[in-house]
């Protein structure tokens, strides 16, 4: 497995990262001990570095097996894990704010039993904290030495915007939505998978790592058993051509709104370079060009 820096800092990390949301059954829905370990050495044994945990997974066990699993060899993983929620403990042991912030990175270290943590994020917006006390936080773990990179999860892009002024965290990390044309999008998977011999999920999973040039996108994998983790590796064998990678990119398209579907229309690129728009290179290429007709802008063309 190829190694990728992570955002824009040098940290080194897999090009997959192993998520160990169901390491631990102490909720009786995840994996056992035996199924958790042997998932984490299928993934170690690929060239997988890049671990993802987080406090309240199994009420703190996964972190816990975690731990145990890179005990031995602690210097060869990147342990990236994630405070704010809690399933039980009431206001004072949630939230984002800078009192729970401090308790949770401790427990967490106990719990992964190590000395720091490479990879820190806030993991869902309390809509309660202000950013610079957030900031002001992570920036004295990192300082500390407790935390070496810090990172932001599940919070409104504003918010993100505000942070970045306050202070340049090395990443952002994205949950697992389901917007709508999800449907859409798995269909158009599915037809792409069948006729390359892949599952629908192997072709997800290249479809997001071959984005890499783009954009710095690290796919995190999931897996309650070794066959299941097997299965996400094989992605890494999967290459999609540019008509795949077309398809896929056009059915996923976000529509932007006004006005940037109305900016991107033939007629106003037309107009904003004097009728020749394919002459200027832009720095940041349009991705996918909207049609008048498609924007159904009333736009009448002179």
């Amino acid at each position: 497995m190829r190694h990728v820096l992570f955002g824009q800092s040098g940290l080194r990390v897999s090009e997959l990262c192993l998520g160990a949301m169901v390491f631990g059954d102490a909720r009786e829905l995840g994996a056992s001990r035996k199924d958790s370990q042997e998932v984490f050495e299928a993934f170690a044994a690929a060239g997988g570095s890049f671990i993802d945990t987080a406090d309240h997974y199994a009420d703190g066990e996964s972190e816990r097996l975690v731990g145990e699993f890179v005990a031995s060899d602690r210097d060869s993983f990147v342990i990236s894990t994630k405070w704010s929620v809690a399933r039980h403990g009431g206001l004072q042991r949630s939230g984002n704010g800078r009192r729970n912030m401090m308790r949770a990175v401790e427990a967490s270290l106990r719990r992964l039993k190590t000395d720091r943590i490479d990879l820190y994020s806030l993991h869902a917006w309390d809509y309660a904290t202000p950013c610079e006390e957030i900031m002001r936080g992570l920036d004295d773990l990192v300082r500390g030495g407790k935390v070496h990179y810090v990172a932001i999860s599940d919070t409104p892009a504003w918010e993100v915007s505000r942070a970045k002024a306050a202070h340049q965290p090395a990443g952002r990390r994205s949950g697992s939505p389901i917007p709508d044309g999800t449907m859409r999008i798995a269909a158009e998977v599915g037809s792409i998978a069948a006729l390359m011999g892949a599952s629908p999920a192997q072709v997800a999973l290249a479809w997001v790592r071959q984005q890499q040039a783009a954009v710095p996108v690290i796919p995190i994998i999931g897996a309650r058993t070794k066959a299941q983790l097997e299965s996400n590796l094989q992605s890494l064998s999967v290459q999609l051509d540019d008509s795949a990678l077309g398809r896929l990119d056009k059915v996923s398209a976000i529509e932007l709104g006004f006005p940037h579907d109305f900016l991107r229309t033939d007629y106003v690129r037309a107009l904003l370079h004097g009728g020749e728009p394919d002459r200027l290179t832009l720095r940041q290429p349009l991705p996918h060009p909207v049609s008048d007709l498609a924007m159904g802008s009333g736009v009448t063309k002179k």
